[in-house]
């Protein structure tokens, strides 16, 4: 069975975490399991464990403990975001086949005879960089 912490806002969570100092204290009485050498700020839960038990949680600094739970906490965050941008209409139909193949359209576009070359005297003809005063009056005027 996979265990999951409850929301860090309910009840069971602040009970769990009430069990536990009752139990041990407070965690600034204990250093940092991960040797890190800072006292311990958070009383954290060993992931995939039963949250019910005492036993299951260990002493971090902050630092550790915002470092021991990223990993969870992004993999579920970029599932999250993925699942977003994919069920949005701009994303449906965009295959890795049909990308493949608007960048093939585009490499083509771009090969054109004289494609290059009206894209080049393009920005020749706007240079807005000819006719700028150079910055805090440098140069004579």
């Amino acid at each position: 069975m996979r265990y999951v912490m409850p929301p860090v806002n309910s009840a069971e969570y602040q009970r769990y975490h009430r069990a536990v100092r009752h139990t041990y204290g407070q965690p600034w009485d204990y250093y940092c399991v991960r040797e890190c050498g800072r006292l311990a700020r958070d009383w954290a839960w060993i992931h995939g464990t039963n949250p019910a038990n005492p036993d299951n949680y260990m002493t971090l600094c902050r630092w550790c403990h915002q470092e021991y739970d990223r990993a969870e906490w992004l993999i579920e965050e970029r599932r999250r975001e993925r699942a977003r941008i994919e069920n949005t209409n701009a994303f449906k139909g965009w295959t890795p086949e049909r990308r493949e193949e608007q960048r093939q359209r585009m490499l083509a576009r771009w090969n054109e005879p004289g494609r290059r070359e009206a894209q080049a005297i393009r920005c020749k003809q706007d240079e807005p960089w000819s006719g700028r005063r150079p910055k805090n009056g440098g140069g004579a005027r």
